[in-house]
């Protein structure tokens, strides 16, 4: 059980016990593949060397680092162990003090249609439907039970981003250098410039680092790219491919509004205690390492992950990938805490779900795109998922037409039926006997299974 956090640390804090800072080294020092596209090498990392690379590459570019921290799922099993199911992305956060001449610009913000060289028409979009404007994805914000002011909603913070809607690099006409990567924004080109210098660093010795762009390395070992930057956010993320779907997902901050989704993912760990050499601490001390719950008090958001229960707070901020994770924590046996206003959660979550992805091969990708990555390795699993997501959306979805709604439950139906077809391998006909059981009546010994017809008397011819 984790100790309560002394020195003023308040409610949000608490110090890891020994066997969570056990679970912690596990984690950190354990190999994880990077797979490279095409005849790329694979790169056999731990996060420890990962993290201690790109931060000493910041910090040698001027970016200064206030603290690494780990996040999400994989935070959250080492403060509860789980051996029923396995975490995914291995999400690190780098809370970044950048100078003031390079910071986010908050002009050139996401990736435009023009910049990312992506057309709507080319995605059997819009530029209207682009946009994503209330009327035309079919929403009514009075109808979900709040207004578009109240939740923050502005389509260039939950505005289309080719990632996020499962597009690939090629597949959204994605360029680095023409998304807004370039030498204008001086922060974030020495946050990639950090990144890709330590992948450099783990390449095997027998390959050669002379004709590594980083054009090409981006290519070959960035699985995803995104920048955000506006009033209230400005961070960015990288993550590395990994095609069992536990990508390293490296996330830059210098602000952000929303950290969280529910108050089980809430925790983030400080990692420079343990990353820092044993001298600094003495040899046979044990690291005091903080983890904090950005949900606001660490015990009450502990005891949800102990008894599996789903809480958040403000969900009208939850962007539409919510709706994604609340069905598979109810896939994993979690309940909300409070019934009564489940369906009131679920409104939101379905509405902002078909705000964000208001086309159906938007809703199609972003399925598949979650299929692939969260249930690696977990097929089994994704029947019972998509079985749970298609009665929440049938349950809660008001923001749709009566045919838009018939096309995603229909959508998601045959993804469950192709998911059950894959998970049950229905044997070849030709070596399968059935067996017919006999109606009730045939066991009458009076019952005759002939039927004679009445035979009518020959007449002789007149």
């Amino acid at each position: 059980m984790a100790e309560a956090g002394g020195s003023g640390e308040g409610e949000r804090c608490s110090l890891l016990t020994c066997e969570q800072v056990r679970r912690l080294q596990q984690v950190l020092t354990e190999e994880v593949p990077v797979h490279g596209r095409g005849n790329f090498p694979t790169l056999g990392v731990c996060l420890q060397a990962v993290v201690c690379a790109v931060r000493a590459g910041l910090q040698r570019r001027g970016v200064g680092v206030k603290d690494v921290r780990l996040n999400g799922s994989t935070a959250s099993h080492v403060l509860v162990e789980d051996p029923a199911w396995s975490y995914k992305d291995l999400d690190l956060i780098f809370r970044l003090d950048l100078p003031q001449d390079a910071g986010f610009q908050t002009h050139e913000v996401g990736f435009g249609h023009q910049e990312a060289g992506f057309q709507p028409q080319e995605a059997g979009l819009h530029h209207q439907e682009a946009e994503f404007g209330h009327q035309e994805a079919g929403f009514q914000p009075q109808e979900a039970g709040f207004h578009h002011q109240e939740a923050g909603f502005h389509h260039q913070e939950a505005g289309f981003l080719p990632q996020e809607a499962g597009f690939g690099g090629q597949e959204a006409g994605f360029l680095p250098q023409e998304a807004g990567f370039g030498g204008q924004e001086a922060g974030f080109e020495r946050v990639r410039e950090a990144v890709l210098s330590a992948l450099l660093d783990f390449l095997p010795s027998g390959v050669s680092r002379d004709k590594m762009s980083a054009v090409t390395l981006t290519e070959a070992y960035v699985q995803k790219l995104v920048k955000v930057s506006t009033e209230t956010d400005r961070w960015s993320l990288i993550s590395l491919r990994n095609r069992a779907g536990r990508n390293v997902e490296l996330k830059f901050v210098e602000r952000i509004r929303r950290q969280f989704e529910f108050s089980v993912d809430s925790f983030q760990i400080v990692l420079d205690p343990v990353l820092d050499p044993v001298l600094e601490r003495g040899p046979g001390a044990a690291p005091a390492v903080v983890v904090e719950s950005v949900y606001g008090d660490f015990a009450e958001a502990l005891e949800h992950l102990r008894g599996r229960l789903i809480v958040t707070r403000r969900p009208e901020q939850i962007r539409g990938g919510g709706l994604l994770k609340f069905c598979r924590l109810l896939t994993r046996g979690f309940r909300p805490a409070r019934p009564a206003e489940t369906r009131a959660l679920q409104r939101y979550m379905t509405s902002r779900f078909f705000i964000d992805f208001p086309r159906l091969p938007q809703q199609r990708r972003q399925l598949h795109a979650y299929l692939s990555g969260r249930f690696a390795g977990e097929e089994s699993h994704r029947y019972a998922y998509l079985s749970v997501l298609r009665h929440v959306v049938a349950q809660s979805t008001v923001c749709l037409m009566g045919h838009e709604r018939r096309q995603v439950l229909r959508l998601i139906s045959l993804m469950a039926l192709h998911a059950l077809a894959e998970q049950s391998h229905v044997p070849d006909a030709s070596s399968v006997t059935c067996y017919y059981q006999p109606a009730p009546y045939a066991q009458d010994a009076r019952f005759c299974p002939y039927y004679c017809g009445q035979t009518p008397a020959w007449q002789p011819c007149s």
